[in-house]
């Protein structure tokens, strides 16, 4: 099974940014205006120079590097296949299982029948 890599859209990028930026700049507006009390000013002045950093941060942040699939815990799957009078169509859908994109570890596929196919070993 070939490994895939998670890679969000440039646009979900572009969104999350977006929304921590406004944010930030939501706080940066109402310590701005506590800066109008003379007891808070240093204090003020100091947290404004921390959002100014943090929102200069996200905006030229390069995105993160994408997450591989072999780093992620995928759990162990059982898949049951009942076929009765299926056949036709058993062989391609075990080649169609055999082919989902999970690590061949943690899948294990099994047919059951209750009725009797020549050449059922082959058939699968």
């Amino acid at each position: 099974m070939g490994r895939s890599t998670y890679q969000p859209s440039k646009n979900t990028i572009f969104h999350r940014r977006l929304k921590a930026t406004l944010v930030v700049l939501l706080v940066w507006g109402g310590v701005s205006l506590l800066h109008w009390l003379p007891e808070t000013q240093w204090l003020m002045l100091g947290l404004t120079a921390i959002l100014t950093v943090q929102t200069l941060r996200m905006l030229l942040a390069k995105p993160v590097a994408a997450v591989m699939e072999s780093e992620i815990y995928l759990p162990p799957v059982s898949i049951l296949v009942p076929a009765k009078n299926e056949s036709s169509v058993l062989a391609n859908l075990v080649y169609s299982l055999c082919q989902l994109n999970y690590p061949s570890d943690s899948l294990d596929i099994a047919v059951c029948s209750s009725v009797r196919y020549k050449n059922f070993a082959e058939m699968i």
